[in-house]
């Protein structure tokens, strides 16, 4: 019965109950089935469907367990169709809707992504950083850390960006994302130029496990560092095994690029061909194939092969590169096709340069090149109308290149054309409207010869002599001067076969006379020497006895034969030269023997003695033969002062090769010359041999007095630039700079044409850089071309870059000790000279710099380099030496210890005494006692040296007190005190003794030792390091008066360095006791300006920020705390973070102390010291001034759970909580 009656009382409730029910199942249903059709979307890729369905769906049912899930998916969806921005959105609306969705945390990391995507990489940060907040289970956190880390960092937020990557690294010790933040961070000390700690910070990762991508990138940002430390080969080194590796990821292109790069900088071309044909099979991003190619074919073309360059840089797209790069790429091709002797096949590239006038402005000097090649190749393919054709369009297109476009399409119409008249116009628009132009001077000159060429012999002789006028200096004078003579004395008048028919009827009517007369005219007015000699000819021929002048017929005759003679000798015709001398010496002969006395005669002997003259081959008989000659040549004739000048110049050159006798014969023959010809070019020419016989016997002063008073004329001529340039030389020589380079400055703005002027103007360049007139030896760089902006085509240009100019720019900025600007330039010198004549000097003094800027490992980097580059070079050795006491400085005294002998084994002289002596140190230093006593044996046995035994005495003493063996410490230290009582060791022998003594408790002895030292020695370094040992006995005995006055004269003697930095120390440390805060800040913020690189340095920029707040400088010293926070540990984190929470409580913000306080226990990370604690602690104690006793006894609370009622903090935080407890009884009472 009770069972029927409950089954019917259960009927009756389902019948109630269905009608509710109904509508929740259904709805259950259709929840399911829009999810589902969402889900069936997204799996037949329909993205976009998909994601509407997916927020349709959690707006239709925003309370589901799914609806999380469906905003996630419809995330997914917009990633999958791009939509990014769309997809950042939803994953907001997930986090925001439901934060505590389990897929909450995945939402804040992949929006995060996303951001960065979006270019929003500050906010892609912030919200990676929010997991650890919102989701501080996920197991996301380490990996969103350090991608946060990485987006501060490429949003410029470097500290956030270390501070991020620093707290995974200390939170999360065996997340595999270690290796990632460890990279992160030495990425940010190399974007901080700090490449030794980059280099520490990879090392760090150590053996972890890493995906291949990571270690690629790890690699390559290793050998980006190594060579930066100087360290190139080992830079090589890593970078072919990565380049060889099997792996395959986007930066192996990048790695062999840096590797061609590396080598190709130094030279070694054959390798860099290896490097890029194996890179070259690998599958690399489409630019680093380019860069590898064009490597490749500079290796090619710099080791002679234009054939393989050319295959290698046919590969690179023209298409794929910036203008400039398409143009280089043009040249290089247009030169390679050019020397593979293939003209019509290298035209188009150098034209293809040339119409893309626009995009090229900043390489005007690759279009000239291009136009000169242009315009040699058009010509050598017998197509002359064409280049005038492009040289005149070309002239509208390129208004930079016209004064090269008129000089070349003057030269085509002169040379190739033969149309000098046309010619002219074209030289004459250069000269006139470019006379600024390095062309002018070629251009006067081409215009002289348009009027030569054309026949007009008067006029070209005034466009040569005006082209002299203008350019005396010019290097084609000489030539110019010949043309003249020739044209002047050589050139005929008239024409022969009319000469010969006027002399024939003249003698035909029987009048010799008249016909010689006609010879006469025709060899002594119009210069038609063989015309004339014709004549001669016939009328000897055809005279009867009697009827001529034979004496006048046969000076004539010699005086053609002389003139032809010289002709044909200026014409390099040296046969026919002779010929003519030898007929010369016949008439002659002819006229001696019949005894004529006549002027005409005498004349024609004179030129017969001088043809003669000029035909001894020996020197010494062409000088003795010239006071013949003289003596038969009128003294104001111009001749005799070139023979007397050609004889001192005979006696100058023998006296260079045999006795000093001859000196002063020529010195003699120069004074004589001057004396007696003033005209200026025959004055300027003697005093420029003058001159250079007294340098060569010793008297400079005088060669300078000689060329002044030369000069002094004022006059512009080739002799007075040649004169110039000596007086300039001399004067540098003789240490008188100054006065060189105003001469050379003078020069420049007189002869600046000249082809030498560029040598010139780099050796005005070198006088400033010595000078240390830095300023102006740059303004005088910027006006020479180095060839600096074509440097990357060098392997196909003849001109390279001034490597002495290069060399004194950098040792310029180490004079003005410009650290930065200096290391720079060494570096630069060294990629663009490979095989510098000063390759060595440059890796050494970056060694040296980079040991000034306190960058160890670059310093031993460069050295290192030196050694494996130039093992027999000298400086090799003086590297290692380096090295060695590098070693040394850093106190890793075991591998110092292994240089110092190899030195000692390689070296002789000081140096292996030295190395020796060091080894013997190095092995004390490392406590090797019985090695140490060895070494010392031998090298005393070796060498005598006092001052080696002082220092191993004392090192042995200190060995012995660290060893507590104080009797044989006495002995030692005694020893050498007495024995080097004059070395000043022996004051460091004195203070060992004074620290014994005070460890054996004698502190009346000790004190007497320490305050006699000062009186004893003046060596500032001693009596600063004994004034601190005093110091610190005062400081020890707390007599801190004492100890503050004694710090004091340590650092007033202390020399920069080690002991400065202890003498600061001290006081720094007896200030902090005797609270004079605001003498310490001045010394801290010395110590922190001067040691830049010391090793305590984070600890005394924490040390001021207190000293600050202690001095209540609240603001200023929260500052600088907080600006060391982002480089701080978990130690001095926690520590800084109390320190600001102070500075706010002492300031009475009592509310943001707090908050201060609050941080160092929730936000900074875990310490070793109970920074935590205290802070916490500190932050109850402030509640309770501020009257809140219930959050403050929460605190307290918390402590006494955290640390128990038996620690010190868990008792004194329980007492709290009584007090509080009985205050808030009394409150209610």
């Amino acid at each position: 019965m009770r069972i029927l009656r409950y089954h019917l009382v259960l009927s009756l409730l389902m019948l109630l109950l269905f009608p509710t029910l109904l509508p929740a199942q259904e709805g259950l249903l259709q929840e399911e089935k829009d999810f589902a059709f969402a889900t069936q979307l997204a799996d037949k890729e329909l993205y976009d469907l998909a994601a509407q369905q997916f927020v349709k769906f959690a707006d239709a049912w925003p309370t589901s367990p799914r609806a999380p899930e469906a905003l996630f998916n419809a995330a997914e969806n917009y990633e999958a169709i791009a939509s990014f921005q769309r997809a950042a959105d939803t994953y907001l609306r997930l986090v925001m809707s439901y934060p505590e969705a389990a897929n909450a945390d995945k939402a804040f990391f992949n929006r995060g992504k996303l951001l960065a995507v979006l270019g929003d990489p500050l906010n892609a940060a912030l919200t990676l950083e929010r997991i650890r907040i919102f989701t501080p289970n996920s197991e996301l956190i380490p990996l969103a850390m350090v991608s946060a880390a990485e987006q501060f960092r490429s949003a410029g937020e470097a500290q956030k960006a270390y501070s991020a990557a620093a707290a995974t690294i200390a939170q999360y010790s065996d997340s595999p994302v270690r290796p990632r933040a460890f990279f992160l961070l030495a990425r940010l000390q190399h974007d901080a130029g700090k490449p030794a700690l980059a280099l520490t910070e990879l090392n760090r990762i150590g053996a972890a496990r890493v995906e291949n991508t990571l270690a690629t990138q790890i690699a390559l940002l290793r050998a980006r560092v190594l060579s930066e430390l100087g360290r190139y080969s080992k830079s090589d080194s890593v970078l072919e095994v990565l380049v060889n590796s099997d792996t395959a990821n986007d930066s192996i292109g990048a790695a062999a690029c840096l590797l061609a790069q590396s080598l190709y900088s130094r030279g070694l071309y054959s390798k860099v061909i290896q490097t890029t044909e194996r890179s070259l099979q690998r599958r690399i991003r489409p630019h680093e194939r380019h860069q590898l190619q064009l490597y490749q074919g500079d290796s090619w073309a710099s080791l002679g092969d234009p054939a393989r360059a050319l295959s290698s840089l046919s590969r690179i797209p023209h298409d794929s590169l910036k203008a400039q790069e398409a143009a280089k790429l043009a040249f290089r091709r247009g030169m390679l096709q050019k020397r593979l002797g293939e003209p019509a096949l290298a035209l188009p590239w150098f034209s293809q340069i040339l119409a893309h006038a626009d995009s090229l402005k900043d390489i005007t000097a690759l279009q000239r090149l291009a136009l000169q090649e242009q315009t040699a190749l058009l010509l050598e393919l017998n197509n002359p109308g064409e280049a005038l054709r492009s040289l005149r369009l070309l002239f509208e297109e390129l208004p930079p290149l016209r004064d090269s476009i008129l000089m070349q399409r003057a030269s085509i119409v002169r040379t190739v054309l033969k149309n000098p008249v046309s010619a002219r116009q074209d030289y004459a628009l250069l000269s006139t409207f470019y006379p600024a132009s390095p062309l002018a001077d070629d251009a006067a000159l081409g215009l002289a010869r348009c009027h030569d060429e054309a026949g007009d012999r008067n006029v070209a002789i005034m466009a040569y002599q005006e082209f002299l006028a203008l350019y005396p200096a010019s290097e084609e004078g000489s030539e110019v001067e010949k043309r003249l003579t020739w044209l002047r004395l050589y050139q005929p008048a008239g024409s022969p076969e009319r000469d010969l028919w006027i002399s024939r009827a003249l003698l035909a009517g029987g009048d010799s006379g008249s016909a010689l007369a006609w010879a006469a005219r025709r060899i002594e007015e119009d210069h038609d020497y063989q015309s004339g000699l014709t004549i001669l000819r016939h009328i000897l021929a055809s005279r009867r006895e009697g009827e001529v002048d034979e004496s006048g017929l046969f000076y004539l005759a010699g005086l053609a034969h002389a003139r032809l003679a010289e002709k044909y000798a200026l014409e390099g015709d040296l046969t026919s030269a002779g010929l003519h001398a030898d007929s010369l010496q016949e008439v002659n002969r002819f006229l001696t023997s019949r005894g004529a006395a006549d002027p005409g005669s005498r004349t024609i002997n004179g030129l017969a003695q001088l043809a003669s003259w000029k035909r001894i081959g020996r020197p010494l008989i062409r000088a003795g033969m010239v006071d013949t000659l003289l003596a038969r040549i009128q003294p104001s004739d111009s001749l005799a002062a070139t023979l007397k000048l050609e004889q001192a110049r005979i006696w100058y050159r023998f006296a260079a090769d045999s006795s000093a006798h001859w000196y002063s014969r020529a010195a003699a023959a120069c004074t004589a010359i001057a004396a007696a010809y003033p005209q200026p070019r025959i004055r300027l020419e003697n005093a420029l041999l003058h001159s250079r016989i007294l340098s060569a016997i010793q008297l400079p002063d005088s060669a300078i007095q000689t060329l002044r008073s030369a000069l002094a004329g004022g006059t512009i001529s080739a002799q007075a630039a040649e004169a110039s340039l000596e007086l300039a030389g001399l004067l540098e020589k003789s240490n008188r700079a100054g006065e060189a380079a105003a001469l050379y400055e003078d020069w420049l703005q007189t002869y600046g044409y000249a082809g030498r002027a560029d040598s010139i103007r780099s050796r005005l360049c070198q006088i400033y850089f010595r000078q240390r007139q830095f300023e102006r030896a740059r303004q005088c760089m910027s006006r020479f071309d180095d060839g600096s902006a074509l440097q990357d085509l060098s392997p196909y240009l003849d001109r390279k870059r001034n490597e002495t100019l290069l060399w004194l720019s950098a040792q310029a900025w180490l004079l003005q000790h410009d650290l930065p600007a200096a290391i720079q330039a060494f570096k630069e010198y060294i990629r663009i000279n490979p095989e510098g004549a000063h390759r060595s000097e440059a890796l050494l003094e970056l060694a040296n710099l980079y040991t000034l800027s306190g960058n160890f490992q670059a310093a031993a980097g460069h050295l290192e380099e030196l050694i494996a580059a130039s093992p027999q070079d000298s400086l090799a050795l003086v590297a290692l030496m380096r090295t060695a006491d590098l070693l040394y400085d850093q106190h890793e005294f075991r591998e110092a210890a292994l240089r110092y002998a190899r030195i000692k084994n390689a070296a002789g002289g000081a140096v292996q005494r030295q190395a020796a002596m060091n080894e013997v140190l190095c092995e004390y230093k490392q406590q090797n006692l019985a090695r140490a006593r060895q070494l010392a044996d031998a090298f005393k046995k070796s060498f005598k040296e006092r001052k080696a035994e002082a220092l191993f005495l004392y090192e042995d003493g200190m060995i012995s007190l660290a060893n507590r063996d104080f009797v044989a410490a006495e002995n030692q230290l005694k020893e050498l005190t007495s024995k080097y009582r004059d070395l000043p060791e022996a004051a460091d022998g004195e203070m060992g003794l004074a620290r014994l003594y005070t460890a054996l408790n004698k502190t009346d002895e000790a004190l007497k030792i320490l305050t006699n030292i000062p009186n004893r020695y003046t060596e500032p370094r001693i009596v600063a390091l004994s004034y601190i040992n005093l110091g610190e006995f005062y400081y020890e005995n707390r007599q801190l008066e004492n100890c503050m006055a004694a710090g004091r004269k340590a650092l007033e003697f202390a020399p920069k360095g080690a002991e400065q930095q202890r003498a600061i120390a001290l006081l720094i440390t007896v200030f902090d006791d005797l609270r004079l805060w605001d003498n310490a800040v001045v010394l801290l913020r010395q110590y922190i300006q001067d040691y830049p690189e010391a090793e305590d340095l984070f600890n005394r920029k924490m040390q001021l920020g207190v000293f600050l707040i202690n001095l209540k400088e609240y603001e200023r010293g929260v500052d600088q705390l907080k600006s060391l926070l982002p480089q701080a540990d978990a130690e001095n984190e926690a520590e800084i973070q109390y320190w600001i929470a102070r500075a706010y409580h002492e300031r009475g913000d009592m509310n943001q102390a707090i908050i201060e306080y609050l941080k160092v226990k929730y936000v900074c990370r875990p310490s070793k010291l109970p920074w935590g604690t205290t802070a916490l602690y500190e932050a109850g104690q402030t509640y309770a001034k501020l009257g809140n006793l219930v959050s403050a006894r929460s605190l307290f609370e918390q402590i006494v759970r955290e640390m128990g009622v038996g620690d010190q903090f868990g008792r004194v935080a329980n007492e709290r909580i009584r007090e509080i407890d009985a205050a808030l009884a009394r409150q209610k009472g």
